[in-house]
């Protein structure tokens, strides 16, 4: 018994990591990858100390900066004899490396082909390693990366969180001699070694960070299952909960929100036997996003939010074109978007008179349509000018017009519809001033018969008439 107290002591004390003490080194750098190697760099650093080592609070030094580390896969302890990656931009190392499962530091970065100085610092800034490489080393841009080989930078195969291709293990010249145990001591150890693997056994889930979205607008929600060794599952089954008692399956969905406020979704995933899950807080905001002004040279979007809004994949609509926002498109809060047409190839002008903005789903964020040009209508003292020049000029009676007929056109030209299907305020407004010129020549006409006083007074109230129709046509156009 006293045996197994040992042994469960020992295995408790080499699970549990240590802190102090401990030696790092760079043992690999990707610096010019094949390609465009633009984000996609990255260095290998590995435990050769004794202890365990938490670099959450270490630095990357490069190019005058010490970066930070941020745990992207895995978490910032390196035990003793194990690897890590810094990588510029975690996301793009696992699209080079799909299968790595080991850990992973997010560290912004950006290696010169030609060669620098790279070292690591612990929590005071004392200098732990350091490296200045060249091009000349070798790995300029031949898919093979510099790898610290039996003490020597060598240029080789890449081997992200593994030992390097012609290193080895160091072995002990007086390996330690193993102390024999019972059958019913091999049997406690056995006990003990099963009830520590089983505690590490589970998966894992993570739903991302938190979001905010847009009501109405299409949400974006990506998963990752992780295995026992934090490594991506790749049958794992995805059960997304929205928290407006929605539901969706898959790895990566989309949903929108109706309503504004703040909702709790949830992931779950599900492996064999083994599940996990995860949980974000969505804040869910108004539309305030509009199309504020556009012409045949640019469009302007407003975020009239008090928060930055996501809008890639929305899309602009108008000219017979549509254009799509890129990812990571975003507006600011309170700030004004101006996109060139040259770009988007979406106008108005004289022919196209709407934009449109929409969502991902294609359902409408806000439109634009181009004001129709102003209507200019004659005061009534011009108004009476020209019937007084008209009625100093004689007209046959055979070419005038019954008074019943002057009534009916004079009725018609002062009646402004609003647009409806086939019919445009400009159309309306056009046929309304050409009724009243009509009009004004028959008053002249009349008025050679003394009832100059009366036509005058019916051509004054046309001239009241027409400027409500200008009123209407301009309230119309700014919408």
């Amino acid at each position: 018994m006293k045996f197994f107290i040992r042994i469960f002591i020992f295995a408790f004390f080499a699970i549990t990591p240590f802190y102090a003490g401990a030696s790092l080194e760079i043992t690999e750098i990707m610096y010019d990858l094949s390609g465009t190697d633009t984000n996609r760099e990255w260095i290998e650093i590995y435990n050769n100390g004794e202890e365990s080592v938490d670099v959450s609070t270490w630095k990357f030094f490069e190019e005058n900066t010490n970066h930070n580390l941020v745990a992207s896969q895995g978490d910032t302890v390196l035990v003793k004899g194990e690897y890590a990656v810094i990588a510029d931009k975690p996301e793009k190392f696992l699209i080079d490396w799909p299968d790595f499962a080991g850990i992973i530091l997010d560290s912004s970065f950006s290696l010169k082909n030609t060669g620098e100085t790279l070292t690591l610092k612990d929590a005071d800034l004392n200098i732990i390693d350091s490296v200045s490489y060249t091009s000349d080393w070798g790995a300029e841009g031949d898919g093979n990366s510099l790898q610290k080989i039996g003490g020597e930078w060598k240029a080789a195969a890449p081997t992200p969180g593994s030992a390097n291709e012609a290193s080895s293990e160091n072995t002990s010249e007086n390996p330690p001699i193993e102390e024999s145990a019972s059958p019913s001591q091999e049997q406690d150890i056995d006990i003990v070694t099963q009830t520590i693997i089983a505690m590490e056994e589970k998966i894992y889930a993570d739903a991302g960070a938190d979001k905010i979205a847009v009501v109405g607008a299409d949400t974006e929600f990506r998963g990752t299952a992780l295995g026992f060794k934090k490594e991506p599952l790749s049958n794992a089954r995805y059960l997304w909960s929205f928290g407006d008692m929605e539901y969706r399956e898959g790895q990566n969905v989309t949903h929108f929100y109706k309503y504004p406020g703040e909702y709790i979704a949830v992931l779950e995933v599900s492996s064999g036997s083994k599940s996990a899950s995860d949980k974000i807080v969505v804040k869910v905001v108004e539309n305030k996003i509009k199309v504020l002004e556009a012409d045949a040279k640019f469009v302007k979007i407003k975020n009239d939010s008090s928060f930055d809004i996501n809008i890639s994949g929305w899309f602009l609509r108008g000219s017979g074109n549509t254009f799509f926002f890129p990812r990571n498109s975003f507006i600011k809060s309170g700030a004004t978007l101006a996109i060139s047409s040259e770009l988007t190839k979406v106008f108005v002008n004289e022919t196209f008179r709407t934009i449109e903005l929409l969502y991902p789903n294609g359902s409408l964020v806000d439109f634009y349509i181009l004001p129709y040009k102003t209507l200019v209508v004659a005061s009534s003292d011009t108004v009476a000018a020209a019937v007084k020049s008209l009625n100093t000029n004689e007209i046959p009676r055979s070419q005038t017009q019954p008074k019943e007929a002057i009534s009916q056109s004079a009725t018609s030209s002062v009646v402004l519809k609003e647009k409806n299907a086939g019919e445009t305020l400009l159309e309306t407004a056009e046929a309304a001033s050409s009724n009243m010129e009509n009009d004004i020549v028959l008053a002249a006409e009349d008025g050679k018969d003394g009832n100059l006083g009366k036509w005058l007074a019916f051509v004054v109230s046309l001239g009241f008439f027409g400027a409500a129709g200008l009123y209407f046509v301009r309230r119309h156009g700014d919408v």
